[in-house]
């Protein structure tokens, strides 16, 4: 498919300072390394473009994601709240007792 395609460059999911871009880890890098051979001169290394790829959202995803997120929050706000947690009692500890 390579040589069909002939790139002028490769862009792999890896990144040294990047954590959510770290796709490849050592062994996967070094694996592909052997397999690709003579076209790893051609790899590049784009730090967002991983990041970027799962944070884009297309249009029809905008009311959705604002509606998720609007839950999120909602969740996060009532799970915190005095609601919720009692100061003093209320704690991280897993009860047993159902």
């Amino acid at each position: 498919m390579l040589e069909e395609y002939n790139p002028e460059r490769i862009v792999l999911n890896k990144d040294e300072n990047i954590a959510f871009a770290g796709g490849l880890h050592v062994g996967e890098y070094e694996v592909l390394g052997q397999e690709l051979s003579g076209w790893m001169s051609k790899t590049v290394n784009i730090p967002m473009l991983a990041v970027e790829f799962v944070a884009t959202r297309v249009p029809g995803q905008f009311e959705y994601y604002q509606k998720m997120q609007e839950t999120i929050w909602a969740m996060l706000e009532e799970g915190f709240s005095h609601q919720v947690v009692e100061p003093g009692v209320t704690s991280t500890e897993v009860s047993t007792v159902y």
